[in-house]
């Protein structure tokens, strides 16, 4: 019965088991190197111990080498045969390998490592496919950062290129999607359509039973949705204007949830589908989405409501849910304080004149600053200059 070995035993004689590999892969190595070439031929390494390529370019130990790596920082240093030798080995292995391909790379090419992905951004454009996009996707959705995937695809120069071509990808992808989502059209409906929904919608408006959409889409043989884009008759609809002590956020998800389902960004709401599905005045709708997403429009009866609140003692607060129901008290302060700076008057032909040749005497003479401060002076002075 052999003696039975200890741990250390059997992992001094891994190490030097895989140490015998290294100095056996990088002599056979330093044998196939070819100065005309300047690099190994690692296929005739493989095919001489029985190994697999790569597990050769793991094996080598530059350390035990005779030969030099070369220095070939710029694209224009690589010759075809390299060219054509860099892009086969990205070929058969890039993918595989992950971030390690590039180590490995520069063990074949008898190169850096940081020469080799700025050689093959050069030699071949990486083209984000669809199976590429899928799985950045799938790391995305995994949680990896960009810069984890960057990793795994140096052949983009920063993890911010690689997130804008994702992006691109995302939107290129999204296009054979479009036919089956809605979209306004160019050319006009066909008015025979137009004139079907319009009487059957009319029909069950004056029955009082309320418009059914679901039967309209029966009645004329066109999708619910095509019907409320297509519907004119907006007889009774109601009239929608921000109350804040009666408004009713129930009315306002529901149409927020109507636009998300049927007009997914980057499509464009129709607002006379959305104004026939609430009932409610189209352009009411538009001011309610405008709102909704916190937009609003700062006319002069707005501003005047603003300083009148104020001297009332409200608070930006209150005045924020008096105004709008998604205007935050920041905006509203910000907006106010705009109102109170000086608001400056535009210069004639002469002050301006008088300013430009200021600058052209004393521009090289002084300072920028000192030349902003002479040709501000004039003005300043006449400001304050006590009348007569």
């Amino acid at each position: 019965m052999p003696p039975v070995r200890s741990t250390a035993d059997r992992l001094a004689a891994a190490a030097a088991t895989a140490r015998s590999w290294r100095v056996r892969v990088t002599e056979c190595a330093d044998r196939a190197y070819s100065a005309e070439r300047g690099r190994i031929d690692w296929e005739t390494v493989a095919a001489e111990l029985g190994l697999p390529l790569i597990g050769c370019l793991h094996m080598f130990d530059a350390s035990l080498s005779a030969v030099a790596v070369r220095q070939l920082p710029s694209p224009a240093d690589w010759s075809k045969d390299d060219v054509r030798a860099m892009a086969g080995f990205v070929a058969d292995n890039f993918g595989t390998l992950a971030g390690d391909v590039w180590r490995l790379a520069g063990v074949y090419m008898n190169a850096t490592e940081a020469d080799c992905p700025a050689a093959y951004r050069r030699i071949k454009r990486f083209k984000m496919t669809a199976g590429v996009h899928e799985s950045i996707q799938k790391y995305r959705e995994d949680g990896m950062s960009w810069g984890d995937i960057y990793n795994m695809f140096p052949v983009y120069k920063n993890d911010a290129m690689l997130r804008r071509g994702f992006d691109r990808a995302k939107m290129c992808h999204l296009r054979p999607c479009l036919p089956n989502l809605p979209r306004q059209k160019a050319a006009e409906p066909q008015q025979e359509h137009v004139d079907a929904v319009n009487q059957e919608v009319q029909r069950q408006y004056e029955s009082g039973m309320g418009v059914d959409w679901a039967a309209v889409s029966q009645a004329v043989g066109l999708s619910e949705l095509r019907c409320l884009e297509l519907c004119r008759f907006s007889e009774g609809k109601v009239q929608w204007a921000h109350d804040p002590d009666a408004f009713c956020r129930d009315t306002a998800d529901r149409m927020e949830a109507f636009i998300a389902e049927h007009y997914p960004p980057p499509v464009s709401p129709n607002f006379n589908a959305v104004s026939n599905y609430m009932w409610i005045d189209i352009n009411d709708c538009i001011h309610m989405a405008q709102m909704l997403r916190g937009e609003f429009e700062w006319t002069d009866e707005a501003r005047a409501r603003v300083v009148r609140m104020r001297e009332q003692g409200m608070t930006y607060k209150e005045i924020a849910r008096q105004l709008s129901p998604n205007l935050t008290a920041r905006r509203i302060a910000r907006h106010t304080y705009n109102m109170k700076r000086p608001q400056h008057t535009s210069l004639t032909p002469k002050e301006k004149k008088r300013i430009r040749s200021i600058v052209d005497k004393n521009s090289g003479k002084v300072s920028f600053r000192k030349v902003m401060e002479l040709a501000k002076r004039p003005f300043v002075c006449a400001k304050h200059k006590p009348e007569s």
